[in-house]
């Protein structure tokens, strides 16, 4: 239901956004777009039961535009035939999936910010295009605004069912199994000899 919700938030979003707005309206769009989406993705890794905390994936869907403040200062430019410079490609992604074989301690947090970050990529390329390939390839890649949003509800769809199926299994394999097996130190053992 939440999922849903959201999916139609990112409808209403592209629907709504003006045309002509400013780069600072068009930024609020975006941004709230963004949000959006990741959480899509965090209702999905909840449901799944994964230990990640659900405001990583939301920081991680929006910290790849901090990118763009280079670009408004001067210091790097987007990528031919794209908004974007190569802060937006799979490179960072695995960069800051990478960073949790460092923190580990962190890995999960470092895992949703990975996972946020991807649906930024997903959502960004749905909107205009990306140099996913960077620094390999200078190419951009995007798809169809539909394309993103069909994809995007169906692994929320998958990710939802699939929980739903595991706990359905898990639910069967309780009611079905023999009586629970009792820990060896919970068992009553006799009493050593000499006592």
């Amino acid at each position: 239901m939440a999922g849903g919700a959201c999916l139609g938030g990112i409808a209403a979003i592209h629907w709504l956004e003006p045309a002509n707005e400013t780069l600072a309206l068009h930024g609020v769009y975006d941004e709230l777009g963004h949000a959006l989406t990741a959480l899509v993705a965090a209702i999905g890794v909840r449901a799944l039961r994964l230990p990640v905390p659900s405001w990583s994936i939301l920081f991680g869907g929006m910290v790849l535009d901090l990118g763009h403040l280079p670009q408004l200062l001067g210091y790097a430019s987007a990528l031919e035939g794209s908004t974007r410079n190569g802060t937006h490609s799979l490179a960072v992604v695995a960069l800051l999936a990478s960073l949790g074989f460092v923190d580990r301690r962190h890995a999960n947090v470092w895992l949703g910010i990975a996972i946020g970050a991807t649906s930024h990529l997903w959502r960004d390329m749905g909107t205009g295009t990306v140099p996913l390939m960077w620094p390999l390839r200078e190419t951009v890649y995007g798809t169809l605004y539909t394309r993103y949003l069909a994809v995007l509800a169906g692994m929320a769809l998958a990710m939802i069912g699939s929980a739903t199926l595991l706990g359905v299994h898990a639910q069967s394999r309780q009611e079905h199994s023999p009586e629970p097996r009792v820990p060896v130190h919970d068992r009553h053992l006799p009493e050593p000899f000499g006592r």
